[in-house]
């Protein structure tokens, strides 16, 4: 796991190149601290900054070059099935001089082509050229779970795992891409391939990018395959899914550096926690993070399910008011983009006390998205058929619950709004399940006029295009694959741990894992109320039962409670400022009533929950932060 950068001159050499290249690498060290390599010559640099994990001995250096010198990779990444074809380009006479798993990439290309990409699994980011042809690679892995971002101008192309040794480039002129700061106030990340600059890129999963004769061209390699054979019975569904996910966990916990699970006590950690300790020929270390607010804090039941399986239970107590402005400013800054999930504070904090015991780790990212387990999976669908209920009595329907907001303000507020969606489109109700923000709030926030002059269109038509293709059964997980797990879980999670020199693996979006989940009918996946019940039943076997039958909590913090007193008052400053560079295409009195509720606890959960209030908060501080640090232009 590893910190990749490039710059590739498409037309002539420069002698700029390799001081930009090492510059660039230099802003990656935390990503790999144990070694550094690169190669250049007068057209090209790749650079390589090693977290070692795998052949961790010179042989894994890296960058790694063919048998005959004309291939060169820079990877970033693991490959669960490397053993397999390492063993078939023996057979066909290639030499390795150790047992890393990037050493079968040049070789698998020289043997295969680009078509080689078509039998590695895992979790990747990988550069490549050939030298005999000129031509550089970009490919990055199916899910999205390694990053890989790229700008390309007439002159050059660079490369990076983050996007600030992109921007080490003094001669690239930040500029705000509009379009992804709208979208990114509906759903609190930006939607890639946008970063908010504009001309940076995200290259997309299942993705790879060819540089050649001076031009670009972009190819999904990841096959859609929409004609799936389902399970026959949920016996036979269960005996596979138990198979695949041990085999994942498995092939996830080759290492030869220490490694250990993320426990949040929920359900896909447990599962993958208790693989590993069965799996593992040593003591597992599990790690799990304890909150101040009970309504957040499931330290209870990852502590049962530690003594269950068997680890070494490690808890991380984040204390209130712990978290001081300077980790605040540091985390959200860190992400080279605006990013307003907060639960990428716990990530961090949990990952720096990891740091000091082990290297690797394992989550359980990736259940909820593939079985079922956000309440949308069917809520949604509840919506589409309560739409079905003739306009007239919906309208009843609406009046009816009204007393309910004497009894429970936040009930209310739920059932309220799932009888009002149904008076839209069945894109825009899918919206609204993804949407802190939606359109009409937006319309409110931003100063009058502003959108039409920077051309800005809805968000929406993100969610058309993902209904229009998908329909009601597979949009939700369609959206999840192809926006939230890249553009908001997996990013957090990447971001995060590699800020602190760890490895995250997911065995739950391993390539078979998700081929398999395919394969379950949906109403074996949810009832109504209750999500991944393939997964809750396999953990039966191998868990207590108040670990199994737990309600479903998000790995949140409690914001206004874990930040320290100097915290609250930089968020008051930045955001209260009239000099706040968000202020040039929003407006400063919508912000301040939220701040006052914010601040005040006047919150009443009529109009907004408490979580949603402090998400909100939290979106705009990430977005002031950037506009400061990285001052791109705004018009």
């Amino acid at each position: 796991m590893c910190g990749i950068c490039g710059i590739y001159f498409k037309k002539s050499s420069a002698d700029k190149l390799l001081d930009l290249g090492k510059r660039a690498l230099q802003t990656l060290n935390h990503r790999g601290p144990d070694d550094e390599g690169y190669y250049n010559d007068d057209q090209l640099f790749l650079g390589h900054k090693r977290l070692s994990i795998i052949d961790v001995s010179p042989n894994g250096h890296q960058p790694m070059v063919s048998n005959d010198g004309n291939i060169i990779t820079i990877f970033n990444g693991e490959l669960y099935n490397y053993n397999e074809y390492r063993e078939l380009l023996l057979q066909k006479g290639y030499v390795f001089k150790g047992h890393s798993d990037t050493e079968i990439i040049p070789n698998l290309y020289q043997e295969y082509g680009i078509e080689f990409i078509q039998f590695i699994k895992g979790i990747f980011a990988i550069a490549l050229y050939d030298k005999q042809k000129n031509e550089l690679f970009l490919i990055r892995d199916r899910i999205g779970i390694k990053p890989l971002y790229y700008y390309e101008n007439d002159t050059y192309l660079s490369l990076a795992s983050e996007l600030k040794a992109i921007l080490a480039d003094e001669d690239i002129k930040p500029e705000i891409d509009h379009q992804a700061i709208y979208d990114y106030l509906s759903l609190s990340y930006i939607p890639e391939p946008a970063t908010g600059f504009k001309g940076i890129y995200s290259l997309l999963p299942g993705h790879y990018l060819k540089c050649a004769n001076g031009k670009v061209s972009i190819q999904r390699y990841e096959e859609e395959n929409t004609a799936v054979e389902m399970y026959a019975t949920p016996q036979e569904a269960a005996k596979q899914l138990k198979n695949i996910i041990s085999n994942s966990v498995s092939k996830q916990l080759m290492s030869d550096v220490p490694i250990g699970t993320f426990l949040s006590g929920g359900i896909d950690s447990s599962l993958v926690t208790a693989f590993s300790a069965i799996a593992s020929d040593k003591k597992v270390n599990s790690f799990t993070v304890k909150f101040p607010d009970q309504a957040f804090d499931e330290s209870y039941y990852a502590k049962l399910m530690a003594e269950s399986a068997g680890t070494i239970y490690n808890e991380l107590n984040i204390e209130q008011g712990q978290v001081s402005a300077a980790q605040l400013k540091d985390i959200l800054i860190h992400f080279d983009q605006p990013f307003g999930d907060s639960s990428a504070i716990p990530m961090h904090l949990i990952s720096c006390m990891i740091r000091d015991k082990i290297t690797v780790a394992l989550s359980g990212d990736g259940g909820d998205e593939f079985f079922c387990g956000y309440e949308v999976s069917w809520r949604f669908p509840f919506v589409l058929k309560l739409k079905k209920i003739p306009l007239p009595i919906r309208k009843l329907l609406v009046a009816g619950i009204y007393p309910l907001r004497y009894l429970s303000s936040s009930r209310y507020r739920q059932y309220k709004k799932l009888v009002q969606l149904t008076f839209n489109e069945e894109h825009i109700i899918l919206q609204n399940f993804f949407s802190y923000l939606n359109e009409k709030d937006k319309d409110e926030l931003y100063i009058a006029g502003f959108r039409a002059i920077k051309n800005v269109v809805p968000t929406t038509r993100l969610f058309k295009e993902i209904f229009q293709k998908y329909g009601s059964e597979g949009s939700v997980e369609a959206y999840n694959k192809r926006y939230s797990l890249p553009g908001d879980m997996l990013k957090k999670v990447d971001m995060m741990s590699m800020k602190a020199s760890i490895e995250v693996r997911v065995p739950l979006l391993y390539e078979d894992v998700i081929a398999c989940s395919r394969k379950i009918p949906k109403e074996w996946k949810y009832k109504f109320g209750h999500g991944k019940l393939m997964l809750r039943d396999l953990l039966a076997t191998m868990a207590p039962d108040e670990v199994v039958n737990k309600k479903k909590w998000g790995f949140g913090i409690p914001l206004d409670k874990a930040l320290a007193p100097d915290a609250m008052d930089f968020i008051r400053h930045t955001l209260s400022a009239d000099d706040a560079l968000i202020y040039h295409f929003i407006k400063k009195e919508v912000v301040g009533k939220w701040l006052d509720m914010f601040f005040t606890g006047t919150n009443d959960q009529l109009s907004i929950s408490r979580i949603g209030l402090y998400q909100r908060i939290y979106m705009l501080l990430s977005l002031e932060l950037w506009l400061q640090h990285y001052k791109p232009a705004i018009s």
